[in-house]
């Protein structure tokens, strides 16, 4: 029961404080995550930037997801677990940004309209797995150590 990689993910635009945005999302990916900046344009043209944080080793794919807190990954289990797992084993996370900067992990609520970060776990499934099974012990382990 373990995750292979895990990636987190903003997309900030030209005015935002960007110092600060990768200090939130290293700091949720871990100190030996690989960040990266991506200066782009948006779909009307503005600049934005995409900064990404990715983890590659199990341990600190679950560190991360750790990071996340109790609180809400009690609230992950709570709900259904299942609509955040895709076709391709990944769980799916996104976390209001207006917290994380505060080094607060809480979930989006349906009708949020800020900005948000997208955090992204693969679990490691073969044949025969159920993924839904394996995260769910993997979160009610790191609950309860």
């Amino acid at each position: 029961m373990s995750l292979h990689n895990a990636s987190w993910r903003v997309n900030a635009s030209a005015i935002d404080d960007l110092e600060l945005l990768e200090t939130a999302i290293v700091w949720l990916a871990g100190k030996n995550s690989k960040f990266s900046i991506k200066k782009d344009k948006s779909w009307h043209g503005s600049p934005h930037h995409t900064l990404v944080a990715t983890v590659d080793k199990r341990r600190q794919s679950i560190e991360s997801l750790a990071r996340l807190g109790n609180n809400t990954l009690q609230e992950i289990l709570d709900g259904d677990i299942s609509q955040r797992i895709d076709e391709e084993k990944v769980l799916h996370i996104r976390l209001r940004l207006d917290r994380l900067v505060n080094s607060e992990a809480v979930l989006v609520e349906n009708k949020f309209k800020g900005t948000s970060v997208k955090g992204k776990f693969k679990i490691e499934s073969y044949p025969g797995d159920d993924p839904k099974i394996i995260v769910t012990e993997l979160i009610n382990k790191i609950v309860n150590s």
